[in-house]
């Protein structure tokens, strides 16, 4: 016999309809099925930062 799915469409519509109106174009949805929960994290990733300069590799060893 099969389960009726705890976490729907419906939930996740809602939840991605409550992230545009709040202002958010981008946001990462996170369902944990076992606990029945629905995470939402705001937001962008910051960019990765290159490496700051390390006058240490301005020395020539040969």
């Amino acid at each position: 016999m099969t389960q009726r799915a705890s976490v729907g469409q419906g939930d996740i519509e809602r939840a991605l309809k409550a992230c545009k109106r709040a202002g958010y174009e981008r946001a990462r949805i996170h369902i944990n099925v076992a606990a029945q929960t629905i995470d939402i994290l705001l937001g962008e990733d910051q960019p990765a930062m290159p490496p700051a300069h390390n006058p240490w590799d301005d020395e020539d060893y040969g």
